[in-house]
């Protein structure tokens, strides 16, 4: 293995801090962290890659210790960390794999670019990728104007060299596949560039609003509420649950796995999908020009799609409330036959809510603000999440005593209708003005299995008749104006 003391020569640390300190490779600091023992599996491959190349190109190596730039070196390092970064490689098998694929490409005697346009047989590395790069390799020798167009997407700290979504959305990737090849005309190219930059511009400056505003309130999940406008771009993680995608990288949730660049990876599965990105970019009302009108653009994308009313009344509820996604702490919810599950986590067994409950929650937080006394007497609504598929997440209406006892009211929902409790916390029974309410309001009055009149705990009341959130906000509001009357008597 090579080492060059970049300290004590400083040709090579110029170099070294000029084109292999960018987002591909920085040899400095990699070798650093090898010495340290602090290395992933992608920052080892890459090492082994670069003094790899060195040692056997030995043309490279005399410029690189003269102090010249060498752009086969730098292409051969953009196209390994593109290739290692946009793979998963998560064990010692994978990353051999990894290894025996990074050796054999160096064996080539053509540079990296060519090597990839005759179509080598590349092994290991994600095929989508693969493409992404023979394309890539296809357009970086055609122009300058190409070369920097694809280098300045490359860059962005978001993407990662991952773009193959912009070489679809422009029309690149269509064209390739019929052709094998980039050959078209003049105009042509102008017209694809000017589409390749355009889509480079708002998808860059969405992802940068993104990583400047995601930590903060006010962000609003705006991005993932305007996409869902077009479609439902959810990912399937399993049989029952879905990845909302996010830009969080916060414990496990892997930017590669399950952020939107899972989903703008040019992966047939997701095509569809990826086209509801694409269809924010190309809606009139969509502005990238600054960070404000991003944002109200976003924000009126949203606005206009919920005055519309076409959606599903869940999928409006997500467009609607950013607090929905709040809920879900890793952008995890699971659908199971007609109820939807919000996950703090990854899965059931973790605190997480039920999807209409907190819906009903949000619409009458919203109604109280104009009409505080909605729900009196009672004065304390509280959301209560529960950790197993045994417990009922649900809302819980309480904080009022009358003759001595606490009544409160808890509603769950079931696959086709709603449940609304009517409880007490005593061991006496109900008092009977409330009862007789209650029953001819259409209340049930179940007992306990031990019955005894006198057991009031084990006794409650429900209805089942409310099959959405609004009618459930009407029974409420007739039965809290019913109740308030006797409270006052």
């Amino acid at each position: 293995m090579l080492y060059f003391d970049c300290d004590n020569n400083p040709s090579i640390k110029n170099y070294l801090t000029g084109i292999t300190k960018q987002t591909y490779y920085s040899e400095e600091t990699i070798f650093k962290k090898v010495l340290a023992d602090n290395t992933s599996y992608p920052e080892k491959l890459r090492f082994y890659a670069f003094y790899s190349y060195l040692s056997k190109k030995p043309d490279s190596a005399q410029s690189f210790y003269d102090g010249l730039v060498q752009p086969e070196l730098m292409q051969w390092v953009r196209v390994i960390y593109n290739l290692t970064e946009n793979t998963v490689i998560d064990s010692i098998e994978r990353f051999s794999s990894a290894l025996a694929s990074i050796e054999a490409l160096s064996q080539f005697d053509t540079p990296i670019l060519p090597t990839f346009i005759s179509n080598t047989d590349i092994s290991f590395f994600s095929e989508n990728q693969v493409l992404e790069e023979r394309i890539k390799a296809h357009l970086l020798l055609k122009s300058e104007n190409w070369y920097s167009a694809i280098i300045e997407a490359e860059n962005h700290s978001y993407f990662k060299g991952q773009i193959g979504f912009l070489l679809e959305f422009s029309g690149i990737l269509s064209f390739y596949t019929q052709h094998k090849n980039c050959e078209w005309d003049v105009v042509t190219d102008e017209y694809l560039i000017k589409e390749f930059q355009r889509y480079t511009e708002s998808a860059g400056n969405v992802f940068k609003f993104i990583e400047n505003n995601i930590a903060k309130v006010e962000y609003k999940y705006l991005w993932e509420r305007s996409v869902l406008t077009k479609g439902k771009y959810f990912i399937n993680r399993g049989i029952e649950r879905f990845s909302l995608l996010s830009v969080r990288t916060n414990e496990q949730n892997i930017n590669r796995d399950y952020s939107w660049r899972r989903l703008l990876r040019i992966d047939m599965e997701t095509t569809t999908k990826r086209g509801y990105v694409k269809a924010i970019f190309d809606d009139p009302d969509f502005n990238c020009d600054s960070e404000q009108n991003l944002e109200s653009s976003l924000q009126l994308i949203c606005d206009k799609a919920i005055a519309n009313n076409c959606f599903e009344y869940w999928r409006e509820a997500f467009i609607k409330y950013p607090e929905i996604f709040d809920r879900c702490g890793l952008g995890f919810i699971a659908v199971i036959g007609k109820e939807i599950f919000l996950y703090n986590k990854y899965q059931r067994n973790h605190l997480h809510d039920e999807l209409y409950t907190k819906i009903l929650e949000l619409e009458l937080t919203n109604i109280q603000l104009d009409y505080p006394d909605l729900l009196h007497p009672f004065t304390k609504l509280e959301y209560r999440q529960v950790r197993s598929g045994y417990e009922s997440a649900g809302l819980h209406i309480k904080h009022w005593k009358f003759k001595n006892q606490l009544l409160k009211i808890e509603i769950t929902k079931e696959s086709n209708h709603f449940n609304i409790y009517f409880k007490n916390n005593t061991l006496s029974s109900y008092p009977e003005q409330i009862k007789n309410l209650l029953l001819d309001l259409g209340f049930a009055y179940i007992k306990s299995e031990q019955e005894l009149d006198t057991v009031g705990s084990h006794n409650y009341f429900i209805s089942t008749k409310q099959t959405t959130v609004k009618g459930v906000i009407n029974e409420l509001e007739g039965l809290c104006a019913k109740l308030r009357a006797i409270n006052n008597e």
